[in-house]
C-alpha cells in the first residue's frame, strides 16, 4: 500500500506488550526499503528488481550442490521443468501457461508441450465423462 510516497505492510497480527495479539493491524513502514528498488525498477511496471539470468543460474547452482543433484541446473531447465511438470502435466491450460512464462506467441510455449501417454490417457478418459453425461449408449 503507498500513501503520500510511504508504502506500509499492513497484517492483521498486532504485537503488544511483546506478545502476538490477532485481531488488530499494524504498519510498518518500508520507505528506505521499497525507495532503494524503486530506482532500480524505475521506468518499469515491476515492484522489485528481476535478478539476471547469470545470477539465478549461480543460485540454482547453489541449491543443487546443497540438496545433492548431481546435475547443471540452469534458469532454462527450471522454466522448461515449471512449464511441463508443475503447469502442463497437471492440467493448466496453455493459454495460461504461456502468460505466465511471458510468451508473446503460443507456438514458444507449444515447445514444452509435448504430450505424454499419461496425458493423451486422461483426455480420452475425460472425454469419455463428458459424453457418457450427455449420451447414453445404446445396449
Amino acid at each position: 500500500m503507498e500513501s503520500k510516497g510511504k508504502y506500509y505492510l499492513t497484517t492483521a497480527i498486532a504485537y503488544t506488550s511483546g506478545k502476538p495479539h490477532i485481531g488488530n493491524t499494524y504498519e510498518i513502514v518500508l520507505a528506505d526499503s521499497i525507495a532503494r528498488y524503486k530506482r532500480e525498477v524505475a521506468g518499469t511496471n515491476l515492484v522489485l528488481p528481476v535478478p539476471d539470468i547469470a545470477y539465478c543460474n549461480r543460485v540454482l547452482k547453489k541449491i543443487a550442490a546443497e540438496v545433492g543433484i548431481d546435475k547443471t541446473i540452469t534458469y532454462h531447465l527450471a522454466r522448461h521443468t515449471f512449464a511441463t511438470t508443475n503447469a502442463l502435466a497437471q492440467g493448466i491450460r496453455i493459454e495460461v501457461v504461456s502468460r505466465m512464462l511471458g510468451h508473446t506467441n503460443i507456438k514458444t510455449t507449444q515447445i514444452y508441450a509435448k504430450v505424454t501417454d499419461d496425458m493423451l490417457a486422461k483426455g480420452f478418459d475425460e472425454m469419455a465423462d463428458i459424453y457418457s453425461a450427455k449420451y447414453s449408449l445404446a445396449r
